[in-house]
């Protein structure tokens, strides 16, 4: 017989989920471990859910609904994301050139960060960038680059690079 295990169904509550196994006349198996509270997604489930549907009986309903719109959201951020990065980013083997135009205030933060989180900057280190009032020459690290403000664009290149471009220039 062939067994299919679902979880975690966070799509529906338990009363729908065993309502759903009886009409359909299937097996139900609960892990033991659900019935302690001594992991914290059972306290959550055991102790907080029941005292926030105690507070707001529509809770579980809100929150699916917030869910759903902080999906839609990051899907529009991505898309937001990606348009940026095709339109004003240029990577080369040896450095990332963001044009800094399109981050006209500091309230940007969130898109300059998404666009240089993958080179280990953090959503702190993005606000900065933007608070630094654009200054030309200033200079932010993570732990493998340096993102430096050059007149209209971020210039962002591996500290390798940047040391060997050194030592070639000393000799």
């Amino acid at each position: 017989a062939h067994h299919q295990i679902i979880r975690p169904m966070l799509f529906a509550e338990k009363a729908e989920i065993l309502s759903y196994v009886q009409i359909h006349q299937m097996s139900w198996r609960e892990d033991a471990s659900n019935k302690s509270d001594k992991y914290k997604r059972n306290f959550i489930r055991q102790n907080i859910i029941p005292a926030l549907l105690q507070i707001n009986p529509s809770f579980i309903k809100g929150f699916a609904e917030t869910s759903d719109r902080m999906l839609l959201a990051e899907k529009a951020l991505q898309l937001l994301v990606d348009q940026t990065r095709k339109e004003f980013m240029n990577i080369s083997d040896q450095q990332i050139s963001l044009v800094a135009s399109p981050f006209e205030s500091e309230k940007d933060y969130v898109l300059l960060h998404e666009l240089i989180k993958s080179y280990g900057f953090s959503l702190r280190q993005a606000r900065e960038i933007l608070r630094s009032e654009m200054q030309s020459g200033k200079e932010f690290f993570s732990e493998e680059y340096w993102l430096v403000k050059d007149r209209e664009r971020f210039v962002i290149t591996k500290k390798s690079a940047v040391d060997d471009q050194v030592l070639i220039n000393a000799g």
